[in-house]
């Protein structure tokens, strides 16, 4: 992954993302409450189920995606939004958020906020016509603490570290905080890797945190974003 394809996707995304209103017709699913007595466990997160699949021997089926309760699909299919380049979006909750005033996404007269869950965010599918390379979740707002989002979503189903921050904007980035690139282990899973970034959305939104996961080390972009590694902070 490098910062090159990192702006097309992420443009892309963006746009995609702004354009669309925040009060989207679907809510994302949220599982129901166990009942007294049962011993059922808890419904993963989206981004615990999403990650489980990605880092899966079919995280590359577009099919396999579909199949997740835990995402209210926008889009009915993959669509070609460049050359090559395939997406796929749906609404998702993140755990641990609170009802907001967000802005709205529509610009003119029509503009101004609704009240939702902060946590209730797009999922984009990023790949070829056959293939899933990327995932994308853009949550409103600015967050600064990436590590306990991701937490939160998580639990302890999954470890994580960070492999490199104090990383500069991208060209496509807009918020005040740096970035920072995690390795995500979940058990039975390959290596995932996940960057978290602030990114503007335009002059309609409050801008979105973003967390991408790819599969393959982001040793490029993390040079050429100027990030700090963990091995150089315990040098």
């Amino acid at each position: 992954m490098n910062c090159k394809y990192l702006g097309i996707a992420a443009a892309i995304v963006l746009g995609l993302v702004a354009c669309q209103p925040s009060d989207q017709g679907r809510e994302p699913p949220s599982s129901p409450p166990a009942r007294t007595g049962q011993s059922t466990p808890a419904e993963p997160s989206a981004l615990l189920a999403v990650a489980r699949l990605f880092a899966s021997d079919q995280g590359r089926d577009w099919n396999a995606y579909a199949a997740l309760p835990q995402i209210a699909w926008t889009d009915p299919a993959p669509t070609e939004q460049g050359p090559g380049v395939y997406f796929r979006q749906g609404t998702v909750l993140l755990r641990g958020f609170t009802v907001e005033d967000i802005p709205n996404g529509v610009p003119g007269m029509e503009h101004g906020t609704v009240r939702r869950n902060e946590g209730q965010s797009t999922l984009t599918l990023i790949g070829s016509q056959t293939d899933v390379g990327t995932v994308a979740i853009s949550k409103p707002f600015y967050s600064d603490d990436y590590a306990v989002i991701l937490r939160n979503q998580l639990g302890a189903a999954a470890q994580f570290v960070t492999i490199a921050d104090q990383c500069a904007p991208a060209p496509f980035d807009g918020g005040a905080g740096p970035g920072v690139f995690f390795e995500l282990s979940i058990p039975g899973r390959d290596i995932v890797y996940a960057r978290a970034s602030q990114q503007d959305g335009g002059k309609y939104t409050a801008g979105f945190t973003v967390f991408e996961l790819t599969r393959n080390k982001p040793s490029n972009a993390i040079t050429e974003l100027g990030c700090k590694r963990a091995k150089d902070r315990m040098g």
